[in-house]
């Protein structure tokens, strides 16, 4: 997979950052539900506006709603890398 630079990330919608920055400060948990240290990574950049998104006010049961659909997605694009590779 190719490095992913930071412009490719600069027209990102801010939207798009709560999931990304949710990750990242799951990742850093000693009892983390998924670890991506691509997340903590480009968080740890600070050259993306995670300003905005840190004043969002996510309960704990959003955070974990964002964590288990991460972690599903995960799940499924793992299941069909590997259907596809194997073609």
């Amino acid at each position: 997979m190719p490095e992913t630079s930071e412009k490719d990330l600069s027209g990102l919608a801010e939207t798009l950052l709560i999931p990304l920055y949710v990750r990242a400060m799951e990742s850093m948990r000693a009892d983390a539900l998924i670890k991506d240290e691509k997340a903590v990574e480009l968080v740890a950049q600070r050259s993306l506006p995670f300003s905005r998104v840190k004043r969002i006010p996510l309960g704990e049961a959003n955070q974990l709603v964002i964590i288990l659909r991460n972690r599903e997605f995960d799940t499924m694009r793992g299941i069909f890398w590997r259907a596809t590779q194997k073609r």
